[in-house]
């Protein structure tokens, strides 16, 4: 009986604590991009402006992202993102789309999308619409072949296209 009550009573501590830290809004709050993206290394764009981490409390579109955004898209709006990366904010405008600006991977084997493609077009190239990886393919008859004319895009660290980010300095 003694035995059970133990278990019992370590349990119950044992939940508890979780249900605290769990429960536990985040220790330090952050409204500059910077201090944040040097404080937590890593955080990942939440594809609608600011990073995907409840930390940071700051603008959206910070202005020094948007102004380095700018630098290289003079007619831009506010369609940009932003991320942290090894302990320095990135920046990327998202375009039409907003694609380039998405964590991806290098897919080798065709998906579903792709595979559904060359089903129904055979003998064509898979356009962007109907792609849902950064690699090209081409239909061969109903199989989807890896269009080697097109290099694979390279990506950060992170699973990002290295070509669409810019560093963003203080």
């Amino acid at each position: 009986m003694r035995h059970r009550n133990a278990i019992s009573a370590a349990f119950a501590l044992c939940s508890l604590a979780l249900i605290r830290a769990h429960a536990a809004p985040p220790s330090t709050v952050y409204h500059d991009p910077f201090s944040f993206c040097r404080a937590v290394k890593s955080a990942d764009s939440s594809g609608e402006g600011s990073v995907q981490d409840r930390r940071y409390q700051g603008l959206d579109l910070p202005r020094k992202v948007l102004s380095t955004l700018r630098t290289q898209y003079p007619r831009m709006d506010e369609n940009g993102v932003w991320r942290c990366m090894g302990g320095k904010v990135y920046a990327c405008y998202l375009g039409a789309s907003g694609r380039a600006c998405m964590k991806t991977r290098i897919v080798r084997k065709p998906t579903a999308v792709v595979r559904g493609y060359c089903a129904q077009y055979p003998n064509t190239d898979v356009p962007n619409a109907a792609n849902d990886t950064f690699a090209e393919w081409i239909c061969r008859g109903t199989k989807p072949i890896l269009d080697t004319r097109c290099p694979q895009p390279a990506l950060d660290p992170r699973g990002y296209l290295k070509s669409s980010w810019l560093e963003v300095r203080p």
